[in-house]
């Protein structure tokens, strides 16, 4: 089993970056890189490490969880 931890990392405002497909590049613009709690992956399997991901980026940036189809 892996053992290196997995640092989950979100960012806030790169969407401002990209609206124009980096064209213009905007100025004095704020973008927020927020380095999350990590996690052990070790008796996780891919699936649950993805979303614990997901589910601590989600609230990082207060975005709703999104429904499994």
């Amino acid at each position: 089993a892996p053992s290196a931890l997995i640092v989950p990392v979100s960012i806030e405002g790169s969407w401002q970056i990209v609206k124009n497909k980096l064209f213009p590049v905007p100025f004095g613009l704020k973008v927020v890189v927020n380095i999350l709690e990590p996690i052990e992956p070790q008796q996780l399997s891919p699936e649950q490490v993805l979303n614990i991901c997901e589910e601590r980026i989600r609230e990082k940036l207060k975005q709703p969880k999104t429904q499994k189809v």
